[in-house]
């Protein structure tokens, strides 16, 4: 018996997997938000070395990626581990500042003490 393709074989260019999959802007800002939680999460595991080692880099990058895909427990985060600089996270007050800023545009209202964020040394 001959496959899709006369040869025997299934033709992936007729498949509907192949097709491009068209997703709403609903769809895609779920998708995002879903994401950048997952990584929020694992972010978390790298930190405290949970099911893995504890590598504090790997997981400022991880919050990185998921703050700027705007997670904002992760913006927050960010600017509390790096105007704190502890556990292997070196300390950058103009960094946790434009994290701060970032989780503040976005509706935070973890804002209590953080005024000095909107400093001009702190402006990028």
């Amino acid at each position: 018996m001959r496959g899709v393709d006369g040869r025997g074989g299934i033709d992936l260019h007729q498949s509907p997997a192949a097709k491009a999959v068209h997703l709403s802007s609903q769809q895609k800002k779920a998708m995002t938000k879903d994401l950048s939680v997952g990584l929020f999460e694992i972010a978390n595991c790298f930190l405290e070395g949970v099911g893995v080692k504890k590598t504090p880099d790997v997981a400022m990058s991880y919050l990185r990626f998921a703050g700027n895909m705007g997670d904002l427990a992760s913006q927050e985060q960010l600017g509390f581990l790096l105007s704190k600089g502890s556990s292997g996270i070196k300390k950058d007050m103009k960094e946790a500042a434009k994290w701060y800023r970032m989780a503040i545009g976005q509706g935070s209202t973890n804002t209590f003490g953080l005024a000095w964020v909107w400093k001009d040394k702190y402006m990028e």
